[in-house]
């Protein structure tokens, strides 16, 4: 209901809830048992909308991993006829498709930081479009020599935060950061 009202303003709910992250992300930074070369970011959903946005817009989170919302935007805006047509306008960003950005574009805004996607192959996000953007991004993240900073998942079933995707990340999120001989790149 509220990001109805948002677009009706000429405005988007996400603008506020990545605001609300960002500024999250600075009060973790005043606590003294925060390690500030140890963040990381995660989320499922909404929240793998809000993890991709706010590590793509703050620089100092050093590994982000989305599940069950990368895609192909077009491809997730058919879905929206035909397998999940209730609105959610705080994920679908007016103005995305129409200005030529896409899921792709906003991986690569995590460049050259590690990212894990993760997905669910029987969700209303199209694994197809999850393959296509993850086959984009990694094709570049190899080109320039940084193929061990990228991953993907899918698990196979319906739109959740599995246990075997939290396995996952945990283990990219820690790894990522623990076995990089060169830590040039986390500053």
């Amino acid at each position: 209901m509220l990001g109805d009202l948002a677009y009706l303003a000429g405005t988007n709910l996400a603008r506020w809830e990545i605001w609300d992250g960002l500024r999250a992300f600075d009060y973790l930074l005043t606590r003294a048992e925060v390690d500030p070369a140890r963040i990381n970011i995660t989320g499922s959903s909404g929240g793998g909308f809000q993890a991709i946005h706010i590590a793509a817009l703050e620089p100092r989170i050093k590994v982000a991993a989305p599940s069950c919302y990368l895609t192909a935007l077009p491809m997730r805006i058919y879905n929206r006829i035909f397998k999940d047509p209730d609105s959610d306008p705080e994920q679908d960003l007016y103005g995305m498709i129409s200005n030529g950005v896409d899921h792709p574009g906003l991986l690569l805004l995590m460049y050259p930081r590690p990212v894990f996607l993760a997905a669910a192959v029987l969700d209303f996000f199209p694994i197809e479009g999850t393959h296509k953007t993850f086959g984009e991004v990694a094709k570049l993240y190899r080109r320039f020599g940084h193929a061990d900073r990228i991953a993907m998942m899918e698990g196979y079933h319906a739109h959740q935060y599995s246990d075997e995707i939290r396995k996952r990340h945990s283990s990219f999120l820690t790894t990522s950061i623990d076995s990089q001989r060169d830590t040039r790149w986390l500053r």
